[in-house]
């Protein structure tokens, strides 16, 4: 799974995070919202994602990324 991160940076965007995963940016706000992954807020619509922690977490839900029954 690890490789859907190659390139992104170590503290990651919504948009970063969409683009590996397929995941909307909509649904991951309203998941970073809810405190349903790790996530800082920067400002109104921004978010920071740790990407080492965001993919523990993936990889401790068992999420496999495009796969929208897992969410």
């Amino acid at each position: 799974m690890t490789q859907l991160f190659d390139g992104k940076p170590g503290a990651m965007s919504i948009r970063d995070v969409s683009d590996a995963t397929g995941i909307s940016e909509d649904y991951l706000r309203r998941l970073a919202g809810q405190g349903r992954f790790p996530a800082y807020r920067i400002c109104k619509r921004q978010w920071i994602i740790p990407k080492d922690d965001f993919i523990a977490w993936l990889e401790d839900k068992g999420v496999e990324p495009g796969n929208q029954e897992n969410n």
